[in-house]
């Protein structure tokens, strides 16, 4: 047979060509455009969250004293702020504010606030506190959409996940909803931070660990989640041991992936994660949280409870997400053989819920985790709102889907545009309750931050004065009341308006790891011995009422009073005796018996052999009782912000100088210029030992050194991942195949 000659052979691809290419009918055209504008009408879903979010927390970003741990929040964000425009060291420094100070940033998940910091040198700290939460709040359904498109759903399940973020209500707060971050709420800005991270930590660990490949987009994700919010990364490096088991036949393949991620996450934390781990025997684990709701949740019981009665997904409102979730969870386990992503949802969402539940239920697991006795799980819920949010999207985007078919098999002559568009409505309409309900809850909001608006243009500006006032004079610390014993301004309680005003402050309690934090729940506002002793120089409290201690009235603002309470300022000297042993859970009521007795009064401290260490000598022992005061400060000075205290002293015998800040084994001391090994005080304070005579004492932060070592280590790792596991498959590709 005669070949067909080139000629032809062009022609005939020719014409096969233009076949393809020939116009469409009008009705395939049409068909064509409906498909690919139907690819876009999931984003307006999530538009549709997110405007909504934009306009009902629109009063978030007003300039305002916030009644939650937002003030906390904002003076961690001032201070980074402040360090990085005097050219300091933006990851750790002393943090005087709370609690008798602490090196907060090297305790805490520090991102946040150094992040923050850096923008507030050209916003303010209240303004990139307030916006930021305010912009990551409202698009929250953007990360929702773009995180579940990364799990392998469909566009439309993605958008209704967007579309549902927004009406999470539940009855503990915490999880992904407004009031977990709000102003009338818990305000808790560093947990959004890692909340919003969470959902795409999650989907791009999984791709790593299911494909093997993104290790270094993976452990950064997973490493800002942990630098975010230890809580929350703690979560997502939970959920890699889900991701391993989903598929059996792989289980020893994605062990090893998941090893490299949870390791390269680790490495780039390394900045946050190495000291904390390094002195985390000096951060408290309060007596207040063990045992108690905020340790160990509600209880499977009560978790299981409120989840059967709508109250953990739609509290206050119809509960659509939950019978939608339960819906879903049908689904998934309908596809669970066939598809792994449902899986995944399901493992994760059961994890969650587990943990949520509470150390009843799964604390004989958690509890023998690195570092899970100190996990808070009624946090979980986030865990447990993200999984379900999933499984409800998942359940109404097939409910949809059944009901165009329905429609459209019977209403031939209807178009599907109008089918689909109906039926969008109708959804709409069906989330209305919960849309009004949410709209009604901002409401109550922004009129509350209105209030509070007029209260600091008035009462909080007299209150303001007199802070300012004890900022020129120096020398100790205010206290303005404390739970329970406190005048407010608007709804902001008098103590936690200091810190507002940005000034240290007593009787603001247990919102930091400071081992201070349970021994000031002990500071008896009616012993004078305890203004001395935590160096309490200052009240303010309304003119009406008088301090319940000698005390010097100083100044008037408004309805405002100001008092001076005589202390010997940051530094004291005096006998020590025998030591307190205690540890970080129970150094608060070991020293309760100290506090209480009249050992303050006459300076005489126990020792603290914490945690196991053994101590110095007591300067007094039970035979030598000397008389008179063991010695006096003749000159001081105190700069808290750098961690820098000092001053002069005549010793009239052996004696401690104790510096009344909380212990830290990084602050350092000398005497006469020399350094001096320092000691743990009771309640938890800091001393030096001196022999008689005149001595000059300083005390001195020292920052941990490897920040920059770390950051380093973390640049390397993110480098290696993503080097190493690209051209190791270009080396084997390129092997030539064994004979």
């Amino acid at each position: 047979m005669k070949a067909p000659s080139a000629e032809k052979t062009v022609a005939a691809e020719v014409d096969a060509r233009v076949a393809v290419e020939a116009p469409r009918s009008r009705a395939e055209r049409l068909a064509s455009r409906r498909a690919e504008w139907a690819k876009y009408v999931p984003l307006g879903l999530v538009a549709i969250a997110v405007l909504f979010n934009l306009f009902v927390l629109r009063s978030e970003v007003s300039p305002v004293a916030p009644p939650n741990d937002t003030s906390v929040h904002v003076s961690l964000v001032r201070f980074a702020e402040q360090r990085i425009q005097d050219g300091k060291d933006v990851f750790d420094g002393w943090y005087p504010r709370l609690s008798m100070g602490l090196p907060e940033f090297h305790h805490y998940q520090s991102l946040a606030p150094i992040v923050g910091g850096a923008i507030a040198t050209q916003l303010g700290a209240a303004r990139t506190v307030a916006w930021s939460n305010y912009l990551l709040v409202c698009l929250l359904p953007l990360c929702f959409y773009w995180a579940v498109r990364l799990f392998g759903f469909s566009r439309w399940v993605a958008g209704i996940a967007a579309l549902f973020v927004p009406l999470i209500s539940s009855v503990t707060l915490y999880g992904y909803e407004h009031g977990s971050f709000q102003w009338r709420g818990n305000g808790i800005w560093t947990a959004l931070w890692g909340m919003w991270l969470l959902p795409l930590t999650l989907a791009f660990t999984y791709r790593s660990i299911a494909r093997g490949r993104a290790y270094a987009l993976s452990a950064l994700f997973l490493a800002l989640t942990i630098t975010a919010h230890f809580l929350t990364g703690y979560l997502a490096l939970l959920a890699l041991g889900i991701f391993v088991i989903v598929k059996p036949s792989e289980i020893v393949r994605r062990i090893g992936r998941a090893a490299i991620v949870s390791a390269g996450g680790m490495l780039v934390a390394a900045w946050v994660v190495v000291p904390l781990l390094a002195d985390g025997k000096w951060s408290n684990r309060s007596e207040y949280n063990v045992g108690t709701f905020w340790y160990d949740s509600a209880g499977g019981k009560e978790v299981m409870g409120w989840l059967a009665t709508g109250q953990v997904f739609d509290y206050r409102h119809w509960p659509i997400v939950t019978v939608l979730a339960a819906v879903g969870v049908v689904i998934c386990i309908w596809r669970f053989r066939r598809d792994e992503a449902s899986r995944v949802i399901l493992g994760f969402t059961a994890m969650s819920l587990l943990l949520f539940c509470g150390r009843d239920t799964i604390g004989f697991i958690v509890d023998r985790l690195p570092g899970g006795k100190d996990v808070e799980l009624h946090r979980y819920i986030i865990g447990v709102h993200l999984g379900g949010i999933i499984l409800a999207a998942i359940a109404a985007a097939w409910l949809v889907q059944l009901a165009f078919t329905f429609v459209n098999t019977r209403l031939k002559t209807v178009p599907p545009v109008a089918i689909g568009a109906g039926i969008l409505v109708l959804a709409l309409v069906a989330l209305a309750p919960a849309w009004r309900e949410r709209a009604h809850y901002n409401a109550l909001n922004a009129n509350q931050i209105n209030g509070q608006q007029v209260a600091d243009a008035t009462d909080g500006k007299d209150f303001t004065a007199l802070v300012d006032t004890t900022k020129t004079l120096g020398g100790g610390r205010i206290y303005a009341g404390q739970p329970g014993h406190s005048a407010v301004i608007g709804q902001v309680p008098t103590y936690e308006y200091v810190l507002h005003d940005n000034a240290d402050v007593v009787g603001f309690m247990l919102r930091t790891v400071s081992l201070s934090s349970d021994v000031e729940t002990r500071f008896d506002s009616t012993n004078a011995a305890h203004f001395d002793l935590f160096n309490a120089r200052y009240i303010i409290q309304p003119l009406a009422q008088r301090p319940s201690v000698p005390s010097t009235f100083l100044q008037a603002s408004g309805r405002w009073g100001l008092w001076a309470v005589p202390t010997s300022g940051y530094l004291q000297v005096v006998d020590t005796t025998t030591a307190i042993s205690a540890d970080r859970t129970n150094l608060g009521r070991r020293t309760a018996g100290f506090l209480s007795s009249p050992f303050p009064a006459q300076r005489v401290i126990p020792l603290i052999a914490f945690d196991g260490t053994s101590t110095a000598a007591p300067t007094l022992t039970s035979s030598v009782r000397p008389t008179g005061a063991a010695g006096v400060i003749t000159q001081q000075f105190d700069r808290p912000d750098d961690g820098d205290f000092g001053g002069t002293i005549v010793a009239n015998r052996n004696a401690v100088v104790m510096l009344k800040a909380t212990y830290d084994p990084h602050m350092k001391a000398t005497v006469d210029g020399h350094p001096a090994k320092t000691q743990m005080l009771a309640p938890s304070f800091i001393g030096v030992a001196v022999t008689p005579g005149q001595h000059t004492i300083e005390f001195h932060y020292v920052e941990f050194g490897y920040y920059w070592e770390l950051l380093l280590l973390a640049a390397l790792t993110l480098a290696a991942l993503a080097l190493v596991p690209r051209y190791g498959r270009r080396w084997t590709q390129s092997r030539p195949p064994r004979n």
